[in-house]
């Protein structure tokens, strides 16, 4: 071989390698930034949930987010302070039942906390934190309706949720009717158009304590007919900023099943009997109990 082919060769041979570590880096994936790194770099929280969820989530006559999950959500930014080591903004978002998920998806929104009921459907597109209460399925109805002993009744249910799915296969001869949201569910039941509204139990007892006729309405069974579990909405495989919301959160719980000051006023401040939504204290501690013990069984994560 000439020294000119072997030069050939050699170059032939580099370009080759070349484009195949080249080729190999374009294919290669890239590691999607972390929401806490994120976080660190713009000093922004991107928060989202819905409006229409009080004592949850809402906008009050002034302008301003509120809610329980406004609070939880609060906690979580302030923890991401402590680890960042810098000041952190929340910015809110309104997030809908149809978009929420793709919101997640896509980055636009780092955390979405609501009443949002944790179950698998989109396990493949989102993660959960754990929950954070928890709920079930009630009928709103006006006192001097009958039972709903036949079923046959005209049920208002929002699209595209665990209420809908679960009136369909409790109640099949009833007859179902969309709702867009929870004001235009008592305004249905007020007109007649239909005979109870079927939602979440705690967002039923929120929407009652804001009507001026409230001792009109009652909420049917006294013991929900589901089990829903509140968690926050967080971005797939992010296993960090997952851990971080999660020891936000059960360490709130512990705090009110500890009686600290500053967890107990926030849950009071909502559910206690001068709250917005008063309950039955009980079955929720208990429920914070199981969450807590839960967690603390847990093996620990390795990054």
């Amino acid at each position: 071989m000439t020294n000119l082919n072997r030069y050939a060769l050699v170059k032939n041979s580099a370009l080759l390698l070349s484009s195949f570590v080249l080729t190999a880096a374009m294919l290669a994936p890239v590691r999607a930034e972390t929401v806490l790194e994120r976080v660190t770099r713009t000093g922004v929280m991107n928060a989202g949930t819905r409006v229409d969820a009080l004592p949850f989530a809402y906008i009050d006559k002034d302008g301003v987010w509120k809610g329980y999950s406004i609070d939880m959500m609060e906690l979580i930014k302030t923890r991401l302070e402590q680890e960042t080591g810098r000041k952190i903004q929340m910015k809110l978002a309104r997030v809908t039942v149809g978009d929420r998920v793709n919101r997640i998806g896509k980055g636009e929104i780092d955390i979405v906390c609501g009443a949002t009921s944790l179950n698998l459907r989109n396990i493949f597109e989102i993660d959960f934190s754990v929950g954070y209460f928890v709920t079930g399925t009630q009928l709103l109805k006006k006192k001097n309706q009958p039972p709903v002993s036949t079923g046959r009744w005209v049920i208002g249910v929002i699209p595209n949720t665990t209420n809908q799915l679960f009136i369909r296969e409790r109640f099949p001869i009833a007859t179902p009717v969309a709702i867009r949201n929870r004001s235009e569910g008592v305004a249905a039941l007020q007109s007649g158009r239909i005979d109870a509204f079927a939602s979440d139990g705690i967002l039923l007892a929120g929407l009652m304590q804001a009507q001026p006729n409230r001792e009109e309405f009652e909420l049917v069974p006294a013991k929900p007919l589901t089990f829903e579990e509140y968690a926050c909405i967080l971005p797939k495989e992010d296993t960090q900023f997952r851990t971080l919301v999660n020891d936000t959160l059960v360490g709130f719980m512990q705090g009110v099943l500890n009686d600290r000051e500053q967890e107990v006023a926030i849950f009071d401040k909502w559910f206690g009997p001068k709250g917005i939504a008063p309950i039955n204290r009980q079955p929720i501690l208990d429920y914070f109990q199981q969450v807590v013990s839960n967690r603390q069984q847990e093996p620990p994560v390795r990054e």
